[in-house]
C-alpha cells in the first residue's frame, strides 16, 4: 500500500525531534491590546494581508504561540502563502512538479531545507517531500532585519541603526543552535505604525529568500536530481575530502532554476537585481558560517561564495545591472565584511 504523505511527513518529524536539540522559542510578542494590535494591523496593511488580522490577533492574544493553535498554525498559514508564491514563479510544466510535492516545516534545531522522494526508511515515494526548517526561517529573518535596519530611509531614517547585532544573532543561531537571540530583531521604536511597517519590510525580504530556498528544492525535483534516491538540501555544513562533482553541479543547477523562476514572476531588471542582492546576502551569511566553522570543502555542495558568483553570472545573462545598482552591490559587500569581522565591535 502506498505510504500516505501525512504519515511520511510524520516519520521525518519524529526523526527530527529525536535527533535535534530542541530550541526553546521565546514568545513572539507580549500582547498589549492597543499597541500590538495597531502594530499588527500596520504590518498586514503594508503586506496587503489585512484579511488575516483577526486570525493572527487571536493567536497572539492566547499568549501561547508555541502551542498546537499557535506557532504551528502560523507556519501552516505561511506554507499556504508560500506555495501560492511558488506557483506564480513556475511555468505550467514546472507546476506539475509542484503539484506532486508536499511541504512541511520541521521543528527548530536545524538551519536548512531539503527535498526527497524517499520515506524516512528509504522507501520510494510517488511524490516529493520538501521540508523547511524553522531554524532557517528565523535565521533568514534575523539576517534580513540586519539589512533593513541599515537601510531605513525617508520617514523611517530616524530609526536606522547597525545591523551587527541581528547578524551576529543569525550566525550564533546557526552555529550554536542557540535560540536565545531569536527575538533580537523585535522592532521597538515607540511608534506602533512604524514598528509594523518595518516588520513588514523584514517579513517581505524574509519571504523572498525563503521562496528562493523552496524553489531551489523544487528545482532539484523538477530537474531529475532525485532519480538516484538521494536527499538534496539547501546548505551543507559538514566538510569532506571526498568530492562529488555531480552533486556539486546539481546545486548550481538548482540555484539557477530558483533564480530564473523568481525572474519569471517579476521580469523587471530592477526587481531581478534586487532579488539577487537579497539572495547574495544569504550566501554571504553562509560564507561566514563556513569560515567560522572551518568548513572550507564539502562533499556535495559548492562553497557559498562560488554559488553567489555563479548566480551573478546567471542574472547578468538575463539583464545588465541597472544604473546605480553597482554602488548598492559594493555597499552590501562592505557591510557584510564589516559584520563578518568578529574583531571589530564598532557599529557600521
Amino acid at each position: 500500500m502506498p505510504l500516505d504523505p501525512a504519515l511520511a511527513i510524520l516519520q521525518y518529524h519524529v526523526y527530527a525531534s529525536n535527533k535535534s536539540k530542541r530550541w526553546k522559542l521565546q514568545s513572539l510578542a507580549e500582547w498589549n491590546e492597543d499597541y500590538q494590535a495597531k502594530k499588527l494591523r500596520s504590518t498586514l496593511k503594508t503586506l496587503d494581508s489585512l484579511e488575516d488580522f483577526d486570525k493572527l490577533k487571536k493567536l497572539y492574544e492566547t499568549g501561547d504561540t508555541r502551542g498546537p493553535d499557535g506557532l504551528s498554525e502560523i507556519f501552516s498559514k505561511y506554507l499556504e502563502s508560500l506555495q501560492n508564491d511558488l506557483a506564480d514563479c513556475l511555468t505550467p510544466n514546472q507546476r506539475k512538479t509542484l503539484a506532486q510535492t508536499h511541504f512541511s516545516f520541521l521543528d527548530l534545531g536545524d538551519v536548512n531545507a531539503m527535498v526527497t522522494n524517499r520515506s524516512r526508511w528509504n522507501e520510494p515515494l510517488s511524490y516529493n517531500l520538501i521540508f523547511l526548517n524553522e531554524g532557517l526561517y528565523f535565521c533568514i529573518g534575523l539576517l534580513m532585519a540586519a539589512q533593513v535596519y541599515e537601510h531605513l530611509r525617508g520617514d523611517f531614517a530616524q530609526y536606522q541603526k547597525s545591523g551587527r547585532e541581528a547578524f551576529e544573532a543569525a550566525v550564533n543561531t546557526c552555529i550554536n543552535r542557540d535560540a536565545s537571540m531569536l527575538n533580537v530583531t523585535k522592532v521597538s521604536t515607540g511608534d506602533a505604525d512604524a514598528d509594523g511597517t518595518i516588520e513588514a519590510y523584514i517579513a517581505s525580504a524574509n519571504t523572498l529568500v525563503m521562496t528562493f530556498c523552496a524553489l531551489h528544492e523544487v528545482g532539484h525535483a523538477h530537474l531529475g536530481h532525485l532519480a538516484d534516491g538521494h536527499t538534496r538540501s539547501m546548505a551543507a555544513f559538514n566538510g569532506s575530502d571526498e568530492i562529488n562533482s555531480s552533486s556539486i553541479q546539481q546545486e548550481f543547477e538548482a540555484d539557477e532554476f530558483a533564480m530564473r523562476a523568481l525572474a519569471f514572476r517579476s521580469s523587471e531588471p530592477e526587481r531581478i537585481w534586487a532579488n539577487f542582492f537579497a539572495i547574495n546576502l544569504f550566501f554571504g551569511f553562509l560564507d561566514v558560517i563556513e569560515y567560522r566553522t572551518g568548513e572550507d570543502r564539502f562533499s556535495d555542495h559548492p562553497l557559498s561564495a562560488e554559488r553567489s558568483a555563479a548566480l551573478r553570472k546567471v542574472v547578468e545573462s538575463m539583464c545588465p545591472m541597472p544604473a546605480g545598482f553597482d554602488a548598492d552591490y559594493n555597499s552590501q559587500k562592505a557591510l557584510l565584511e564589516t559584520w563578518a569581522n568578529p574583531e571589530s565591535q564598532k557599529d557600521s
